[in-house]
């Protein structure tokens, strides 16, 4: 962080800074390929929010975000930092004021745990939006698979260009977009996760792993999808999973997308959940 930075967070902390209000935040704990874990972040404020000064045809606004990561005691664990110029028309600035200023953002962060993602946007006029995303990661236990957060998207492109190895959004031949979890009944719902296995796992076979998706809404299942078995090599210890779901008759509403995982040979099972709307 920039001293500027450290000051902000600071600031927020000892509780003498106020939010103007709260951004909405979007994250995800999820295996980057070179198998360390690794948190996208997406903020999500009004255009109008942010305001401008005019230089000559040009309106500019500078906007900082700060995102941090806290374990369940609140101990920060990873830091990062992120400074934007905003330069626009006048076109380009009515078009603006009228949509979200989405940041994005990515977290490294050292242990498979639960975390809150804490969001800080410094606005030109000082103003400061604070928002906070709770990543529910059920602790490892022995012998049962890990499973990481479930990232909900409607984007997904062939992947372009050399691959990032530390981006977690990047696989062999696609990029996720991270987006708001809203989806219309004619979208589809790309599920994506990864699962760890625990190191006391012996490396004797090829791991195997039984899979069963569903949708579920807060008054029935909505949908369930046929089992999935997956199978890797011995020295694998993680894997990263990619799948596409169908919403079609979905009523509009509030949904939560669900993933069982299962080890058949030893009897463990984890499960986890990612919430959604349709509209």
């Amino acid at each position: 962080m920039t001293p500027a930075a450290a000051q902000l967070l600071s600031a927020v902390e000892s509780g003498s800074l106020s939010p103007a209000f709260a951004p909405e935040v979007n994250a995800a704990l999820l295996l980057a390929g070179d198998g360390k874990l690794s948190v996208p972040v997406q903020v999500s404020l009004p255009g109008k929010s942010v305001k401008f000064e005019k230089d000559g045809r040009t309106s500019r606004a500078g906007v900082t975000l700060l995102l941090v990561a806290r374990e369940a005691d609140g101990t920060p664990v990873s830091v990062h930092q992120r400074f934007l110029t905003l330069r626009l028309d006048d076109h380009q600035y009515r078009d603006f004021e009228k949509k979200n200023l989405e940041i994005n953002g990515r977290l490294a962060v050292p242990r498979f745990e639960p975390l809150k993602v804490q969001a800080i946007v410094e606005l030109p006029d000082s103003k400061v939006a604070i928002g906070d995303r709770k990543l529910a990661i059920a602790a490892p236990r022995p012998l049962v698979p890990g499973v990481t957060s479930i990232l909900l998207s409607n984007s997904i492109e062939p992947a372009n260009g050399v691959a990032d190895p530390s981006d977690p959004l990047r696989g062999e031949n696609f990029q996720v977009l991270l987006s708001q979890p809203r989806f219309s009944p004619s979208d589809k719902l790309t599920a994506y996760f990864g699962i760890l296995l625990d190191s006391a796992v012996p490396e004797t076979s090829a791991p195997h792993l039984r899979l069963t998706y569903s949708i579920e809404s807060s008054a029935r299942t909505a949908k369930v999808f046929p089992v999935e078995d997956l199978s890797f090599s011995a020295s694998q210890r993680s894997v990263r999973v990619l799948k596409q779901f169908d919403l079609t008759h979905l009523p509009a509403g509030h949904y939560r997308f669900q993933v069982s995982v299962k080890d058949p040979v030893h009897g463990g099972t984890a499960s986890q959940q990612a919430e959604f709307d349709v509209r």
